[in-house]
């Protein structure tokens, strides 16, 4: 009922905003990003190791588009309903410019079916280059 070593992959279409401080906002002409869709793709690896990568794109004011690589761990429960896990990574932001990122942040898995679950994650993306900011993330 969960992603495991003998069901080792995982697809997700995720919806995903970000917030952004109002001086990091005038980079971005806007302070809240709602990307939709964000398409993410994982695969279990083994010892609650997980590694993925995602891709999600916004188009208001301006364009904005991620791309993220991530490892996820999850304490030995990826064989439960409810799957705690935390989550590293890098991500590459296309704005204004592009920026990369440096990731870190904590997050769960509800499964409700074998290949169906709920995942709500809180992830805090740092640039010490043009701009920082937490993204929460659920599908």
């Amino acid at each position: 009922n969960a992603q495991k070593e003998n069901n080792n992959w995982a697809f997700g279409v995720d919806v995903a905003m970000a917030q952004y401080s109002d001086a990091d906002s005038k980079a971005l002409n806007e302070t809240s990003i709602v990307q939709f869709p964000r398409l993410s793709v994982a695969r279990y690896m083994s010892h609650n190791l997980t590694l993925g990568a995602a891709f999600s794109a916004a188009f208001g004011n301006q364009k904005y588009i991620t791309f993220d690589a991530f490892s996820r761990y999850d304490f030995g429960t990826s064989e439960q309903i409810f799957v705690p896990y935390i989550v590293a990574g890098t991500s590459f932001i296309l704005a204004e410019e592009v920026t990369p990122t440096i990731n870190a942040g904590l997050g769960s898995t509800l499964w409700f079916f074998e290949h169906y679950g709920l995942k709500l994650q809180a992830l805090y993306k740092f640039s010490g280059e043009k701009f920082s900011r937490p993204d929460l993330t659920s599908s």
